[in-house]
């Protein structure tokens, strides 16, 4: 008798994101472009766009977000999707 198992994936932030597109900030736009420095813009994170981040990256990646002061980007565009790569780390204050 042979048993298979199904094969699992680990879901991209665009399905994470269509999942959950009604309870995530911008949920129209489930496509990573990259990161945001707020401090060049005077100003901050938002509380929304950290919870986002936190569902599609963990809250490692969140919490580096809120010490640096990075807001992640998205689009609605998925020709202009970039794959994860990790908020460049800043100096603390």
């Amino acid at each position: 008798m042979t048993i298979s198992c199904p094969t699992f994936f680990q879901p991209t932030p665009a399905t994470i994101i269509q999942t959950y597109r009604h309870h995530v900030e911008r949920g129209d736009r489930p496509c990573f472009l990259g990161w945001r420095d707020n401090d060049l813009r005077g100003d901050r994170a938002s509380p929304e766009n950290l919870a986002k981040t936190e569902r599609c990256f963990g809250p490692t990646i969140r919490t580096l977000c809120e010490r640096t002061n990075q807001s992640s980007c998205w689009t609605h565009v998925a020709s202009r999707e970039r794959p994860f790569f990790a908020p460049p780390a800043k100096p603390q204050k």
